[in-house]
C-alpha cells in the first residue's frame, strides 16, 4: 500500500539543518525513508537524470504534509518561496517553522498572519509530531520522541550557528531570480486554476447515478499516481480481511493460473478456508479456487478488477515507466512482487 509522504521545503544554504531534523522525525516519530522527501537527505532527494524543477513540482503536489524552515536563507532563495507559494495556494497540510534568529516579527508574505512554530520551542514541536504522526505506519511512543527531540534541541544553537549566512546579490542576479520566481509561480497559479476546473466538473459528475463511470471519470481527471494509489488503497484493505491462503488464490486467479497448495506449506489452511465459505476446492483436480458467491471475494474482486482495468486499459506509457524507475519492477499485476509490495499486509 502506498504509504502518506512529507515534503521539507528548506533552503539549500540550510541542507545540515534539513537533514537533522529529517532524521528527528525518522527517529523520534518513526517515519520510514520512503515517507519523506527532502533534497538534503541521502536516498530522500532527486534521483539522477530527473528534470529539477518537474520532480519538485510532482513530490509537492503528491505529499500529504509540508514542513518549510523559515530561515534567513530561505527567505533569500526565490525557489523556496515558490515552494511556499505553491503549498498555500494548495491548500496543504503546511507547518511552518520559524528558525532562529528570525523572529514573528520578519514574517511576510503569505505567513503574515499564519500561525507559524519556532524550531527552537519544546511545545511547537510536539504540536508538530502530533500531526505527522498519524501518516506514520506505527508511531513511536512519546519517550523515545521526549529523547530524541532534547538531543535535537540540544544541539540546534550550535549546528544554527554553523550556517551560512544569506549572501548579498547583484541587482542584475535579483532580476534574473525575481523572473524566475514568478515563471514559477504562475505555472502553479494555472496548475490550480486548472484544478479548480476539474473539481466542478467531476462535482457535476457525482451527481449522475452511474457511480463506475463517475469513478472512470474521477481517474481520468485525477493524476495517474493518485488514481492508482486509491484504488491500491481501496483493494489491499479488502484483501487485509483475508487469511494468507485466500489472497494467495486470488493471486493465482489473477495469473490465470490453478491453485494447488502444498500441505507442507499451507497445512489445513486451504480447508479451513472452504468451510468458511471463501474458497471452493475441486478435490479430483486437489484445485482452489476463490468463491465468487461470498460477499467479501465478490467486493475483493472488483476491486482488484478496477485496479487492473486501470493498469491494462487507462495508464500511459509513461506511468509505466515512471513506476519501473520508481521501484525497479515491470508494472504487472500477474506479477508476485508487484502483490508483496502493494496488497498483502
Amino acid at each position: 500500500m502506498a504509504l502518506s509522504t512529507l515534503f521539507i521545503s528548506h533552503a539549500h544554504a540550510d541542507q545540515k539543518l534539513a537533514d537533522t531534523f529529517g532524521r528527528l522525525l525518522e527517529g523520534g516519530i518513526n517515519l520510514s525513508q520512503k515517507q519523506i522527501f527532502c533534497t538534503s537527505l541521502e536516498e530522500q532527494g532527486i534521483p539522477a537524470g530527473e528534470d529539477f524543477k518537474a520532480f519538485i513540482q510532482k513530490k509537492l503536489a503528491e505529499s500529504k504534509i509540508v514542513i518549510a524552515l523559515i530561515s534567513e536563507n530561505y527567505y533569500a532563495s526565490a525557489f523556496c518561496m515558490c515552494e511556499l507559494g505553491a503549498t498555500w495556494v494548495t491548500a496543504k497540510n503546511f507547518i511552518p517553522f520559524i528558525v532562529p534568529p528570525l523572529s514573528f516579527a520578519d514574517l511576510k508574505g503569505v505567513l503574515s498572519g499564519m500561525q507559524v512554530l519556532r524550531l527552537d520551542d519544546s511545545g511547537a514541536l510536539d504540536q508538530a509530531r502530533d500531526r505527522i504522526a498519524e501518516i506514520a505506519e506505527d508511531p513511536a511512543g512519546t519517550a523515545r520522541w521526549t529523547t530524541r527531540k532534547g538531543e535535537f534541541l540540544k544541539g540546534l544553537n550550535q549546528l544554527l550557528k554553523g550556517l551560512p549566512r544569506p549572501k548579498v546579490i547583484k541587482p542584475e542576479e535579483f532580476e534574473k531570480l525575481k523572473s524566475e520566481k514568478a515563471d514559477y509561480c504562475r505555472e502553479y497559479e494555472q496548475a490550480d486554476k486548472e484544478n479548480q476546473t476539474l473539481k466542478k466538473k467531476i462535482e457535476d459528475l457525482k451527481k449522475t447515478k452511474d457511480k463506475a463511470q463517475v469513478a472512470a471519470v474521477e481517474r481520468k481527471y485525477s493524476s495517474e499516481w493518485d488514481a492508482f494509489d486509491d484504488l491500491v488503497e481501496k483493494a489491499a484493505k479488502h484483501l487485509s480481511r483475508f487469511d494468507s491462503v485466500v489472497v494467495e488464490a486470488l493471486f493465482q486467479r489473477f495469473r490465470g493460473a490453478d491453485f494447488r497448495p502444498s500441505a507442507e506449506r499451507w497445512g489445513d489452511d486451504p480447508m479451513d478456508a472452504v468451510e468458511e465459505g471463501l474458497l471452493d476446492v475441486d478435490e479430483d483436480e486437489g484445485t482452489f479456487n476463490v468463491n465468487e458467491n461470498d460477499p467479501k471475494i465478490k467486493k475483493s474482486l472488483a476491486a482488484l478488477r478496477e485496479l487492473r482495468r486501470l493498469l491494462d486499459e487507462e495508464a500511459s506509457e509513461g506511468f509505466h515507466t515512471q513506476y519501473e524507475h520508481k521501484f525497479d519492477e515491470t508494472l504487472d499485476m500477474k506479477l508476485r512482487p508487484f502483490w508483496d509490495r502493494h496488497l498483502r499486509s
